[in-house]
């Protein structure tokens, strides 16, 4: 998480600081703290750098923040990403539906394949939004 510290520079890098919404959150959390002079921002690396005045900011607390920091970021991140699948699982679980309804018009037997794609489909996604739920 800390890639490098001395003292009145800190970076940090993080996996999940490449996604552009992160962060921004990020950077504006820390970039609004009394002492801190400049934050740089590498979505690329995933790394933000940041300039602080040590007389005011002390070097603990900046790596005590960064610490907890880190602990945030990948639970934003798995947040992120749970809502991509299930939005994806939604649109796959209709398009199942969709095809399902017409191979009835159309054959029985193929009407019985989507059925249990759709079932297994349907099932997935009340396991999934259950989780999320929880």
């Amino acid at each position: 998480m800390i890639a490098s510290f001395i003292d009145g520079r800190i970076r940090i890098r993080a996996k999940a600081l490449k996604d552009a919404a992160v962060m921004s959150l990020v950077t504006k959390a820390v970039g609004g703290r009394e002492g801190i002079l400049e934050t740089r921002a590498n979505l690329k690396t995933g790394s933000l750098l940041v300039r602080y005045d040590p007389a005011i900011v002390s070097p603990e607390e900046l790596l005590a923040a960064a610490r907890l920091l880190g602990n945030g970021i990948p639970a934003v991140a798995r947040a992120k990403e749970r809502t991509r699948v299930f939005k994806t699982e939604t649109l796959l679980l209709g398009a199942a539906w969709g095809i399902t309804t017409i191979s009835g018009m159309l054959d029985k037997r193929l009407h019985a394949v989507f059925a249990v794609i759709f079932t297994a489909l349907a099932a997935k996604h009340a396991y999934d939004y259950r989780n999320r739920l929880c």
